[in-house]
């Protein structure tokens, strides 16, 4: 590939990449009913050409900066190519789930709000109705995510590629059958403290036994309780804003955080790299509890990873980056919610030992989620058969939540194999908090040096990536490395 072309790809590409930023934060913050993301495909076809895809993954590069640049630039390309093909599906899916609501008695709750609403919701029968409905509601959606997956799989082919897993793995120079195998590990390795410590909390604050429990209902439990009334309603923002004042990592970028209720508005915490460093957006849709802390943070902390970028940089290197990366930022700044002293310091919070394994088993199931949408996004991606698929979900999920699962989800996933590069984070963040334990404080978030190494990284954009994280941390990231933290709280 010519420099003029590689020139030309870095000055589209930037636009291109801030006007699909845009539209998804528009839709996913309620604000733009049906978003046109078709259109913007059609605006960039020259993109859409997999011979450009092809050329960039073959352009030799002996540096390693070179090396990572085109890796970046042959994920952009890659993912382009595989949603121009099925760009009005998505416009339909993000249309329905903005517009979609759902009759609950003499109530209508809009699709995206239903999550939100079991998560607050006390009395069972009323959660179970929620589900009830939002089942039906997924019939629908199912028929669109049903043929989009068929594109992705058919587009894959199209690269020369058997599978979209087989794409991710070349592209990214991972194998995601290890990274399966890794969390299958962790799933056996944890069962007995899951299961046994989630049996013991549903009964004592829910009432009933775990055979019972839907994922919604332990979902509920640990937003609730005492958890629900530490983490105070609102003061996500108050406590990461003093945090970021004693580590010197406030800065001058437009991070706009949308905090509103809006009808249609995604749940949990999304961040929108628009025109990093200078534009950039965290949406949050308020849940309350530990959820809005959990949500608020990791978004942070994908957004400082960018703030600091330096804004002249080229386009691959200032916008893009290996997911894993951004994951692991977000892990970070989403732990601290697990750190006691961070927890006294910043939200006076100082219970019993109770409360910080009730604390810590949320944590636990969180990453058992992950590692099994990890080894589920490895079967639907993978080209075997569409039809087994709601059983193999249902299986797979019921053993790492160890409740009921609803198998309707089977298709439900926002972003194809994002499972993959959270469990890597969750692998290596261990490493990087470590590291700046070890190097600066046990309570390195509230050190100016210690927001100096880490904004020094982060200047480097996209050129660091997850395993260089992970080299200079000098930890690789395994399945009993991360088992042995929850054993440390849990056992």
């Amino acid at each position: 590939m010519s420099e003029d072309t590689i020139i030309h790809l870095r000055n589209r590409g930037g636009n291109l990449h801030s006007s699909l930023q845009r539209e998804l934060y528009s839709n996913l913050t309620g604000l733009k009913r049906e978003p046109e993301i078709e259109k913007i495909f059609k605006s960039e076809r020259e993109f859409c050409d997999p011979g450009l895809f092809k050329s960039i993954n073959e352009t030799p590069a002996s540096e390693e900066d070179e090396k990572t640049g085109v890796m970046l630039m042959s994920q952009f390309l890659a993912d382009f190519f595989i949603n121009c093909g099925a760009a009005h599906l998505t416009d339909r899916i993000l249309t329905f789930e903005t517009t979609k609501e759902l009759r609950i008695g003499k109530k209508r709750i809009p699709y995206r709000s239903a999550q939100t609403k079991t998560l607050n919701e006390h009395k069972k029968q009323k959660r179970d109705e929620i589900e009830k409905h939002r089942t039906e509601a997924l019939e629908e959606l199912n028929q669109y995510l049903g043929e989009k997956l068929y594109l992705t799989g058919g587009a894959s082919e199209t690269l020369g590629f058997t599978s979209y897993a087989a794409l991710k793995e070349h592209i990214e120079g991972d194998s995601i059958r290890a990274l399966s195998e890794e969390a299958e590990l962790f799933i056996r390795d944890t069962e007995y403290i899951a299961k046994e410590m989630l049996e013991w909390f549903l009964m004592r604050r829910m009432g009933f036994p775990l055979e019972d429990a839907a994922y919604y209902d332990a979902a509920f439990m640990f937003n609730s309780f005492e958890l629900g009334g530490a983490f105070k309603k609102g003061g996500y923002t108050r406590s990461a804003a003093r945090m970021l004042d004693d580590s010197g990592l406030t800065n001058s970028a437009d991070v706009n955080v949308e905090s509103a209720k809006r009808a249609g508005k995604a749940p949990g915490g999304l961040f929108f790299p628009i025109a990093p460093p200078l534009e950039m957006a965290v949406s949050i849709f308020p849940a309350g509890g530990p959820a809005d802390y959990e949500s608020y943070l990791g978004a942070l902390g994908s957004a400082l990873s960018y703030a600091f970028t330096e804004g002249d940089d080229d386009f691959e290197y200032r916008c893009l980056r290996d997911r894993a990366q951004t994951e692991i930022y977000s892990e970070l700044f989403t732990n601290l919610i697990y750190e006691r002293s961070w927890l006294k310091r910043y939200l006076g919070i100082d219970e019993d030992v109770d409360f910080y394994k009730f604390l810590f088993l949320r944590r636990l199931m969180k990453a058992r989620e992950d590692a099994g949408r990890l080894i589920y996004g490895q079967r639907l991606y993978g080209g075997g058969d569409v039809n087994s698929l709601p059983d193999t979900y249902k299986e797979i999920m019921e053993e790492a939540l160890q409740c009921e699962v609803n198998e309707r989800d089977f298709l439900n996933t926002r972003e194809p194999l994002l499972s993959y590069s959270r469990f890597k984070a969750r692998l290596i963040e261990p490493g990087l908090r470590n590291y700046l334990r070890e190097n600066y404080d046990e309570e390195w978030w509230r050190l100016p040096e210690a927001g100096g190494y880490l904004r020094s990284i982060w200047s480097k954009g996209g050129r660091y990536t997850s395993r260089g994280i992970a080299e200079s941390a000098g930890y690789g990231g395994s399945a009993a490395e991360l088992k042995e933290t929850f054993e440390r709280e849990l056992g």
